[in-house]
């Protein structure tokens, strides 16, 4: 390839790379590749709750008709200090809905197979330290 071009490779459904080649050096880029095979940027939260159900009914004699509540990690304190703790989702929590934000809850309702993320209202006294959180528009877009 020559220099200043460009070319990006799909090496599977989960990961796309981009080379680009400049005149002083190559660039490699890696990134998951969420539109390849027809699959959308979207996060794939709903194909991720149908399958824990499917390993729910394996395990036991659900009848699929209930609703599934979790809660994700709380914000925590450092001890003897004004400050958060380092923030990290819980595994399962973002597994299901792909959220990174703290204090937040998600229902899954079996019958009608909706999910629904529960976002914690603005602070204002955080939003002058913090900056603004991510919006409802900004969490669905995800």
């Amino acid at each position: 390839m020559s220099v200043g071009s460009s070319r990006s490779i799909t090496t599977s459904d989960s990961l796309s790379i981009d080379l680009r080649f400049t005149s002083d050096d190559i660039v490699v880029s890696m990134a998951p590749s969420l539109t390849a095979a027809g699959k959308s940027a979207k996060y794939p939260a709903k194909e991720h709750f149908v399958r824990v159900l499917e390993y729910i009914k394996s395990k036991s004699s659900s009848t699929g008709q209930g609703v599934i509540y979790l809660e994700g990690q709380k914000t925590r304190m450092n001890e003897d200090n004004d400050q958060e703790a380092p923030f990290r989702q819980r595994r399962y929590f973002y597994y299901l809905t792909g959220c990174e934000l703290p204090d937040c809850y998600v229902t899954y309702d079996q019958k009608t197979h909706k999910s629904i993320l529960y976002i914690p209202p603005v602070n204002d006294d955080d939003v002058v330290w913090s900056g603004l959180p991510l919006s409802t528009e900004e969490a669905l877009e995800r």
